[in-house]
């Protein structure tokens, strides 16, 4: 507090609080069920009167002044405890409460990500421009859209504040919302729950795919998800007594989710698998067809969506049976395929919090969860993946209040990411298999995308401050992450052959007798299929807060953030523009250093008793706008496109004709595709220009 009459308690822990003013001269005046919320600015204002020290005039903090932020130009939203404990929320993840606030919703074309969490669009922006944290701490996965770290125990979360638009510069890396998870801390009473949650195909009804199935009853799926939390003072008897100094929290949950998987598949019937197996002799594919088949077999029933192929050639003449097969069709029809599968995810976490004395507050917390998923039905069997994640946070922070008007803030994180998509089989003649296409029937083969695994360990290092000035409150500070990472991105190291019609023939045609058809397509590539994205992000911002008048507040800042390159991990990052010399020679790009973020606000209480102060609301409203910069960090998809492509990666594709059926011995082309050394002329589609500004 100063001279001009302003006050701030800065890096307060949540919670309601009671505030008290004491001048001498004056009556004392205090105001009670003060909330306090993550990143937020609450205004209790005082006007003492003249009276005797021993009075005291207590006020209770009206529900309308704490809903209104009067200083700030933020949009956005909070979900205290109680909210997110009466709410339903979707897969028991507090965070998916964010579509409940105004300019959010779920984006077009997806719905859950494997952690459980929808994919928000924010003011129109991508959802990958959302920045996740959790007690302000870096919490985003490094390749997709969402958090790394998913905490699916709402007893275990205080609160969800969600920032949506003219954040301030304290916060960046999003031109999307800022979501921000508090954990809950233990206080001097001992509180704690217990839940178990039940769910199961008791409680579903059929859908059409059940329908196509003719089952009477849903696939069964039993799901439980046992949870429990527990917060208090620390206290060790005859040793140790933590009230009021040393608290303690602890959550766990254990979901164990048993049912099925289903994938439908259009495969040959009963009649179309007698017409392969009188075709297996002589046709090598037929029979490669009929061993990855195995007894699946489609459906025949209207019900089941019945299509027959044909399998005529024009010419007897490079025919696997020497014959035309004229009239001879492949019936087909859908098939439901399932197989048991099981999700079993734990989700801990612990934190303890210590007052060290007047001016230092320390709090450590520790996330873990394990979620191991499968399988993901692919096509047939034996070609299908597994999920396995394991991803862990730690924080330590120390406030400490350095004078009056100066306190800091540290915190430093250490969070690991592990999302790994392993195939299910270990046979190595399945592994070795590449993956046949576009037959008109569902193919086989392990995706081009599997395996596929991120691994990323970072070190986030943060520091603010803040200090009081006259009627200015300056937050100042900086923001340091080193991530070392490892990545698989889609890679097709074992192969692809997408076999296609030609004129008059089918491509199931084409496949008995290994034609290429109309443009179908061989593809292999070689060389290493990981990369290491490694970065060093940096973060700077200075914020003023001008209390310009008792109902007026204005905001400026500036923050500036370096994301470096990490896309330099390959040999070849930029565009050579066919450089008929150095088109393979190792070729870097400069990070971006231009990403300097300014931001303006207001927020105007129009209080008063003029009549301009009642047609604009009065203390009852506030007005707030602003202008901002903020920048998105770059995901690493666009590195794993560099993975994959020329020159970092060797191989190629071999197209055939679009005029007869196309190349003949098609699949014996396929040893032709070789790590050739790249050339003048070899695709570069997949590269920087330059220096990669960020959005």
């Amino acid at each position: 507090t100063n001279a001009s009459g302003i006050y701030r308690f800065d890096a307060v822990d949540l919670g309601n609080y009671n505030l008290s003013v004491q001048a001498k001269g004056f009556a004392s005046q205090s105001e009670t069920g003060v909330a306090i919320q993550a990143a937020r600015t609450v205004n209790i204002d005082f006007s003492l009167k003249v009276g005797a020290s021993a009075e005291t005039v207590t006020v209770e903090a009206a529900a309308s002044q704490m809903q209104l932020d009067t200083s700030e130009q933020t949009r956005g939203s909070h979900f205290e405890t109680q909210t997110i404990q009466d709410l339903p929320i979707t897969g028991r993840d507090s965070l998916t409460l964010a579509l409940l606030v105004p300019g959010v919703t779920k984006s077009t074309g997806n719905s859950i990500n494997q952690d459980g969490t929808f994919s928000f669009a924010v003011n129109g922006q991508r959802p990958r421009g959302n920045n996740f944290m959790i007690d302000g701490v870096e919490n985003n996965d490094i390749s997709v859209t969402g958090p790394a770290f998913v905490i699916t125990n709402p007893d275990a979360v205080n609160e969800v504040a969600i920032q949506t638009a003219d954040f301030s510069s304290e916060f960046g890396r999003a031109g999307g919302a800022v979501i921000n998870q508090v954990t809950k801390s233990g206080s001097n009473a001992v509180h704690g729950s217990a839940v178990w949650v039940y769910t199961g195909s008791a409680f579903k009804a059929l859908d059409h795919n059940d329908v196509i199935a003719k089952r009477v009853d849903p696939p069964r799926q039993v799901e439980n998800v046992p949870s429990f939390s527990i917060g208090g003072p620390v206290v060790i008897p005859h040793l140790y007594d933590g009230h009021g100094k040393t608290f303690f929290f602890g959550a766990g949950q254990w979901d164990r989710l048993f049912g099925q998987a289903t994938a439908q598949l259009r495969l040959p019937d009963a009649a179309g698998a007698s017409v392969l197996q009188s075709l297996a002799g002589t046709c090598p594919n037929a029979a490669l067809y009929l061993k990855a088949l195995g007894p699946l077999r489609g459906g025949s029933d209207p019900g089941s969506s019945p299509a027959s192929i044909k399998l005529d050639a024009p010419t007897a003449t490079g025919t696997c049976t020497g014959s035309t097969r004229t009239g001879m069709v492949l019936t087909t029809g859908l098939f439901l395929r399932s197989a048991s599968f099981s999700n079993l995810d734990n989700n801990h976490q612990i934190r303890v919090d210590h007052v060290a004395s007047d001016k230092q507050t320390l709090s450590f917390r520790w996330l873990y969860d394990s979620d191991i998923q499968g399988p993901g039905l692919n096509n047939l069997p034996g070609f299908d993946n597994n999920f396995v994640g394991r991803t862990m946070n730690g924080l330590f922070s120390d406030t400490y209040m350095i004078s009056p008007t100066l306190t800091n803030e540290f915190r430093f994180d250490y969070g690991r990411i592990g999302f790994n998509f392993p195939p299910t089989t270990s046979d190595p003649s399945l592994l070795a298999l590449a993956n046949y296409s576009g037959l008109g029937v569902t193919g086989l083969g392990v995706p081009t995308n599997i395996p596929q695994f991120r691994f990323a360990n970072n070190w986030e290092y943060q520091d603010t401050m803040t200090l009081v000035r006259g009627k200015h409150t300056f937050r100042f500070g900086a923001d340091f992450l080193r991530q070392l990472a490892r990545q698989h991105p889609p890679f097709n190291e074992r192969g692809s052959f997408a076999y296609a019609a030609s004129t008059g023939v089918s491509a199931f045609s084409n496949f008995l007798d290994d034609f290429g058809g109309a443009s179908g397509t061989l593809n292999r590539q070689f060389g290493s299929s990981i990369y290491y994205p490694n970065l060093f992000r940096q973060s700077y911002f200075g914020q003023d807060s001008w209390k310009a008048t008792s109902n007026l507040t204005l905001n400026i800042g500036l923050r500036y953030e370096y994301y470096g390159a990490p896309e330099n991990a390959f040999a070849v990052a930029a565009f050579t523009n066919y450089d008929p010399v150095n088109f393979a020679a190792p070729r870097k790009v400069p990070g971006y250093k231009m990403n300097f973020a300014p931001s303006v606000g207001f927020a105007w209480n129009p209080k008063g008793s003029n009549w301009f102060s009642h047609i604009m609301g009065g203390e009852k409203a506030v007005w707030r706008g602003g202008f901002q910069t903020s920048y998105d960090s770059a995901f690493n998809n666009l590195l794993s496109n560099i993975a994959g492509s020329s020159p970092n990666t060797l191989g190629g594709t071999i197209t055939s004709p679009s005029t007869g059926r196309g190349f003949a011995n098609f699949s014996g082309l396929f040893a032709g595709i070789q790590p050739t050394p790249a050339t003048a002329q070899s695709p570069q589609n997949n590269l920087f220009l330059g220096s990669f500004p960020n959005p």
